[in-house]
């Protein structure tokens, strides 16, 4: 498994992706977790009700960790197809490349 490095307020993260589905529609849930603490660290994916998102398309939490579009696209995890609402938040909508993703798999939930 490679990581995810990151660098938030001065402190390095290595990450890996969570994947699994979310129970009320089976759509793609991705979450980063910080292996070394062996812990979540945010929400990759937020599950919009009545959303586009099948398959690997979905929505992303970038309210509540904005620096995750910088992430995707770094690491070439995928490309964004749009965005949607929800409440007052604009969330991008991405398709993901699965074999990008299972490179950074650090636990299937």
């Amino acid at each position: 498994m490679e990581t995810i490095s990151i660098t938030l307020y001065d402190k390095q993260y290595d990450l890996g992706i969570v994947k699994g589905k979310y129970s009320n529609n089976g759509t793609m849930y991705l979450g980063l977790y910080d292996i070394a603490n062996d812990e979540p660290f945010c929400d990759i994916t937020v599950n919009l009700p009545e959303s586009y998102a099948r398959g690997t398309i979905q929505y992303i939490n970038t309210n509540d960790f904005p620096e995750l579009e910088d992430i995707i696209n770094e690491y070439s995890l995928g490309f964004c197809m749009g965005s949607g609402n929800s409440g007052y938040c604009t969330y991008p909508l991405y398709y993901f490349d699965q074999g990008e993703i299972d490179k950074y798999i650090y636990r299937e939930v």
